[in-house]
């Protein structure tokens, strides 16, 4: 640090055109703390520190600067969403997250380092357009492929090759090694998609990384990807994605790989050519099976044998049943049946110990009832022993009270799916949900009265006292299954909780919402409660940010209008609000303002 603030000390002095103190260079760390400090004591000054990175340099600066009330600033760069953090909760809490360039300011700096600022050549136009985009409004990256495009011929046959094989120069070029390097430290894993309770979904990496990191896994005989241009590929490799078509190459090349990993099928209709002729027990080695959308029907007579498999996806296939071989597959980690046509799990399932995640539904189209309905599957008493189960959705409640029951030993639940939940089951489901103290999202959705013609089964009591207990709820989801005319949330209940959805509970006319509750809630939708009047304990969600409301009667839509609704001021803090209805001509939505 001693370098860091010699530094700073004869910036200061150089600016102010005064003489740098003689001896400064023999100064130790302490002495230099001192002399800084006295020099801006009675100054204004602002400061630049440009890419830092560790939260230590950050921790030693902020106690050297003086605080001084003269309307001093510091300004700091950087990288570390750590370091961005512990800034904002110091005395300089203004924190900016940069975004990417706008395209007009992407292409003006792109311009000045491929053509030195002047306009780019017409027959030029259309291929830098492209590389441009290809940039994604990334500062580095633009100034990179701008600057190596500069020293190249000024020709559409030169730039082409080059736009083509871009992700090797960057590996090879070294005037570009650093550059690369620099954007796999600048943020280049970008969120694509997040949860509503702030759990990232999806990540993404830059279009010039993904080349690098495919490029370099071909060199390492780590991955590769087989698509319909691949014309040959005879190495070995251990994780294996087939993309797009029927490709015969890509299917040899695979059946080639008895030491393979990691199988991933996407938009592909090989299935049925894939592994032909060879049992699966041929692919001993493998961990990771995905067979998401595969088109035609898949043969998973010696998936058993696979001792190795961690993840295995059907999502989206026509596979109806499992064998009772996946017993075996004591390594089982997830099990992903989402969107397939597997209405019951073996009772071999039962068997695994390792098992975290089971997604095992469907969505229904409902008329009737005017929003998706859920299927789950069918599952044994047997999920007591499963208890590293962490993921669950959504399994059918009509298996009987053993069932449910049951479920009260799976005290590992982070999220958990309930269909068909019946009245006399109810207080079992709320016994068994006081146990999951790190459930984080749960959804229940009664016995449908009108598609089985039963009478109404939804539970008569308020199951709140219950669920407001759970520590770690972020999200509720509540369809159908609640027949009472009141819901109370109390002080300090759900205080975690982020999204909230009370669906198709007719019968309720009062939400009672106290001082205290509901903290973190962000996002509450409300589908349909004709009876029920507007709720005044929103006024006091200061967090929420959206409500949704379903095919509400006219007159409460009427009561929250911002020009003369006596109920407006309720909902007046609430960015964003709207009023959805299903019609015969489909849906009309309304925002509030």
């Amino acid at each position: 640090m001693e370098m860091v603030l010699q530094n700073m000390i004869k910036q200061f002095y150089k600016a102010m055109k005064e003489p740098i103190p003689e001896g400064m260079d023999a100064m130790d760390e302490i002495s230099l703390i001192g002399l800084l400090k006295k020099y801006l004591e009675d100054k204004r000054y602002a400061i630049v520190f440009d890419d830092v990175w560790t939260l230590e340099f950050w921790g030693f600066i902020k106690y050297v600067l003086p605080e001084n009330r003269r309307g001093s600033r510091v300004v700091i760069t950087t990288r570390n969403v750590e370091l961005g953090c512990a800034i904002r909760e110091s005395r300089f809490p203004h924190v900016h997250n940069l975004q990417p360039l706008p395209p007009e300011s992407s292409w003006e700096l792109f311009c000045k380092k491929a053509f030195h600022g002047s306009c780019c050549p017409s027959e030029l136009e259309k291929i830098s357009i492209d590389i441009v985009k290809r940039c994604a409004g990334l500062p580095l990256a633009i100034v990179a492929i701008g600057g190596a495009l500069s020293t190249k011929q000024k020709n559409e046959l030169e730039w082409k090759k080059f736009n083509d094989s871009h992700g090797s120069q960057l590996e090879t070029n070294p005037h570009l090694e650093s550059g690369r390097n620099e954007l796999i430290h600048r943020s280049l894993v970008q969120l694509s998609e997040v949860y509503d309770v702030g759990r990232i979904r999806r990540c993404k990496v830059h279009d010039l990384m993904r080349e690098i990191i495919l490029k370099k896994a071909e060199e390492l005989s780590f991955c590769h990807v087989l698509g319909d241009e691949d014309s040959s590929f005879n190495r070995k490799f251990r994780w294996g994605s087939v993309q797009k078509g029927t490709n015969t190459i890509a299917v040899e090349t695979i059946n080639r790989n008895a030491q393979i990993r990691s199988l991933l099928l996407f938009d592909i209709d090989a299935v049925p050519m894939l592994l032909a002729g060879i049992s699966l027990t041929y692919f001993k080695l493998l961990k990771v099976l995905d067979f998401e959308d595969a088109p035609r029907h898949i043969i998973l007579e010696d998936l058993g044998n696979l001792f190795q498999l961690s993840y295995l996806s059907l999502r989206g296939t026509k596979v109806k049943m499992l064998p009772k071989s996946i017993g075996k597959l004591q390594n089982l980690q997830t099990l992903d049946l989402k969107h397939s046509l597997v209405k019951a799990l073996p009772v071999e399932i039962t068997k695994h110990k390792k098992l975290h995640h089971i997604l095992a539904y469907s969505y229904l189209s409902n008329p009737e009832r005017r929003f998706l309905t859920a299927r789950g599957v069918h599952i044994g008493e047997g999920i007591g022993s499963m208890l590293d189960l962490q993921k669950l959705c959504y399994v059918e409640a009509n298996n009987g009270k053993g069932l449910i029951e049951k479920l009260g030993k799976v005290r590992q639940s982070r999220r958990l799916g309930i269909v068909n939940l019946m009245e006399e089951d109810g207080l079992s489901m709320c016994a068994s949900i006081s146990n999951m103290k790190y459930l984080e999202s749960l959804i229940i959705l009664s016995k449908d009265d009108v598609q089985v013609y039963l009478r109404n089964n939804r539970l008569s009591y308020d199951p709140m006292e219950v669920l407001e207990a759970l520590p770690n709820l972020l999200e509720l989801d509540l369809i159908n299954a609640y027949g009472g005319d009141c819901f109370c949330f109390t002080e300090l209940g759900f205080q975690k909780l982020k999204i909230l959805w009370l669906y198709d509970m007719k019968g309720l006319k009062t939400l009672k919402i106290h001082e205290g509750a509901l903290p973190a809630l962000k996002h509450l939708a409300i589908q349909p409660s004709p009876q029920m009047g507007v709720p005044s304990g929103i006024r006091l969600l200061k967090n929420l940010t959206r409500i949704d409301f379903w095919n509400m009667p006219r007159e409460f839509t009427y009561n929250m209008r911002p020009q003369d609704g006596q109920n407006y001021h309720i909902v007046e803090h609430v960015p964003n609000v709207f009023f959805h209805d299903f019609h015969v001509y489909g849906q009309t939505t309304l925002s509030l303002r």
